[in-house]
């Protein structure tokens, strides 16, 4: 069965955010690294997608706020 986009963005989204929480818990990277927070930009995104088509909106709507935070996070680190 051929994978659509909003099933491949979710796969992304939640094998993101795991292998960010496996960084930030064994030190690998720290909450102010630029990587870190791209890649839970990306999975929050991602996740929210998948979300949002499958009408599963409490999920998206924490996933976009996830996604606002990094945001965030990512201005301050840059700027």
């Amino acid at each position: 069965m051929k994978m659509k986009f909003f099933e491949i963005a979710g796969w992304y989204g939640a094998i993101a955010i795991l292998v960010a929480f496996f960084l930030i818990s064994f030190s690998y990277v720290t909450g102010q690294s630029v990587f870190y927070q791209v890649v839970i930009l990306t999975g929050a995104l991602g996740l929210m997608f998948n979300a949002y088509k499958n009408s599963a909106y409490p999920n998206a709507t924490l996933n976009i706020i996830y996604a606002l935070i990094a945001v965030v996070a990512l201005v301050r680190i840059i700027i």
